[in-house]
């Protein structure tokens, strides 16, 4: 039976020919022989990529650009499960941001690990990254990274854009603050530092600890910025802060969006007609929200004549949802007047929602006696007849003959 040959373009890159690749001391330790199907075939072999990378220099706590480490299995076989590990000169100075090498391999397969480098101090640092596994045997990567001060007072701030969230008009809305970290990245100190914000009244200052004489170099210090929108639609402004003793200044971008608060409404309610005690009549009421918030909880109250009056809340027992701009979302819920007393019987409805502000409304409604049942006695020749009305309107009476005594 003739032999079958199977040699992976890795060795052969390797070896430069199939005959090399067999030869001692040229691939063989990856040159399997399966007697069964009278083949060579290749072990797994891992190979990353790149084997060296420097980092950019980076000020002290602050954070270089990462850099990505590819992963591959140039061999035929599974690589089996992949070790990853990162050896550094300095504590805390690198780290594993992202590792997608949790499973084994196969031939031609990738993997990407990404690494952080953030120096807690100045100096040149270095780390050795590792991935292994039994099948696949061993791979470095070497990197290095610096952190040197200027010789001069340098700020920096993070992030370098604040984005606030979709924020309501709505005056009661808590707002949203972001924070900005301001940090001294040269090296000597800073003189006093001010902090401005341009663009439109929605952002202010909402802290600041950045307010000692002086920022000493890699002293951090902290600034949150609030967001209270008072009309509708995008709004841009600024995060300045400036060393004017050393004509030094950085700026954050800052952005938001204003929405309409959540406001409910509700549509004058009609009158109830006169009802006897002992019936009862409903009405259903509409409740919207034209804001572009959600409300909070709807609260009904009632207040007057409570006991004549009966409130069911229906699809209003959850909090209205936010609505398009210009439109509006609704719910309804049933009023319904079944008095007990005759009498005029007054009725105020408190509507509440926090956001969504108040509606109120006032019903008044005349509670009146059944009418009575007249039963008519007649003779008509030798028989006696009972005549009933009908308790409605518009028909005929009923009648029944009596047996002539």
């Amino acid at each position: 039976m003739a032999r079958k040959l199977v040699v992976s373009r890795a060795i052969l890159a390797l070896c430069g020919s199939v005959s090399l690749a067999l030869a001692a001391g040229c691939g063989t330790k990856n040159t399997v022989y399966d007697a069964g199907s009278d083949a060579y075939s290749e072990a797994a072999i891992l190979f990353i990529t790149p084997t060296t990378a420097n980092f950019a220099d980076t000020a002290p706590n602050q954070v270089a650009p990462p850099l990505d480490f590819e992963v591959a299995n140039k061999g035929l076989q599974f690589s089996g499960p992949i070790g990853v590990t990162l050896e550094v000169s300095s504590e805390g100075a690198f780290k594993i941001i992202d590792n997608k090498c949790a499973i084994p391999l196969g031939n031609e397969d990738t993997c990407g690990i990404r690494v952080q480098f953030s120096p807690k101090a100045p100096g040149e640092y270095t780390a050795r990254l590792t991935i292994s596994s039994s099948a696949g045997g061993i791979q470095y990567a070497t990197m290095t990274g610096s952190s040197q001060f200027s010789i001069v007072p340098s700020l920096s701030i993070s992030p370098g854009v604040g984005d606030f969230p979709k924020t309501s008009t709505d005056p009661s809305t808590v707002a949203p603050s972001l924070p900005f970290m301001i940090t001294n990245t040269g090296g000597l100190p800073t003189g006093p530092l001010t902090i401005s914000i341009g663009g439109d009244d929605s952002f202010a200052v909402a802290e600041n600890s950045c307010v000692s004489p002086s920022l000493q170099p890699g002293q951090m210090c902290s600034i949150a910025v609030r967001f209270k929108p008072s009309k509708s639609g995008p709004h841009v402004g600024s995060l300045e802060i400036s060393d004017k003793a050393n004509s030094i200044k950085q700026t954050a971008a800052l952005s938001g969006t204003g929405i309409k608060g959540a406001q409910i409404t509700l549509a004058p309610p009609s009158t109830f007609a006169d009802t006897a005690v002992g019936l009862q009549v409903s009405k259903l009421f509409r409740l919207e929200n034209s804001g572009e918030e959600p409300t909070g909880p709807l609260n009904i109250a009632t207040a007057g004549d409570d006991g004549d009056f009966v409130v069911d809340k229906a699809s209003c027992a959850l909090p209205l949802p936010a609505a398009l701009s210009g439109q509006t979302t609704s719910c309804s819920f049933k009023l319904t007047f079944a008095p007990k007393t005759v009498g005029m019987k007054n009725l105020s409805v408190q509507i509440s929602a926090s956001p969504g502000g108040s509606a109120n409304f006032d019903v008044s409604a005349n509670a009146t006696l059944q009418q009575a049942t007249t039963f008519t006695l007649m003779q008509i020749g030798g028989n006696a007849f009972v005549s009933v009305p009908s308790a409605s309107r518009g028909r005929r009476s009923t009648s029944c003959r009596t047996p002539a005594p």
